[in-house]
């Protein structure tokens, strides 16, 4: 497969693409073709800008362990985030919302001038250990990523500083989404 890079906006775009049957990659551009013979044309990233070696050890630094935390996201998690999303706060000018994660369930939740909302989503399988985590995450990100792949996992680091953060990774047999929002535990 052709390595290329493309930025944020196309990749939102690509992964809403129910099924691509075919891709060509020039100098400058790459095409991809769905299964209903939509030809989207994105323009590709100067490669020597990104380090892909990096990006290669993330990827292998990611791959599921057996320590990391696993589970499967509830039934409906597509509605509930569109939902929650209409009162998505502005973070660094991203639209974000709030994704509180513990042992039985998942609760998105924003708040605005105009109110505040919450809704909650028991997983059918709750996680073997109590857990409690907090991010803030783009609704549209989570919603395409949602329809790729419902399972995820949490991998938990230690920081030079001697705090904890944590990695959400959603997957399945052929897609991987490594979150860029940080994690962290809850107050």
């Amino acid at each position: 497969m052709d390595q290329f890079w493309l930025d944020d906006n196309s990749i939102i775009e690509i992964i809403k693409i129910d099924e691509i049957t075919d891709y060509c990659v020039s100098d400058a551009w790459v095409h991809f073709k769905e299964k209903n013979g939509t030809i989207f044309s994105c323009r590709r990233k100067e490669d020597s800008y990104y380090r892909l070696q990096n990006i290669q050890e993330l990827l292998e630094k990611y791959k599921k362990k057996d320590e990391d935390i696993e589970n499967i996201l509830p039934d409906g998690i597509y509605n509930v985030v569109d939902r929650v999303s209409v009162l998505s706060k502005d973070v660094d000018g991203s639209s974000m919302i709030c994704m509180s994660i513990d042992k039985n369930s998942v609760e998105f939740s924003s708040e605005r001038y105009a109110g505040k909302i919450k809704e909650k989503l028991l997983f059918e399988k709750p996680f073997e250990k109590d857990i409690k985590l907090k991010i803030w995450i783009e609704p549209t990100f989570l919603k395409e990523v949602s329809k790729k792949a419902s399972n995820f996992y949490i991998r938990s680091h230690k920081l030079e500083s001697g705090e904890s953060t944590n990695v959400l990774i959603f997957f399945n047999n052929e897609y991987m989404q490594i979150t860029a929002t940080s994690i962290g535990e809850e107050n």
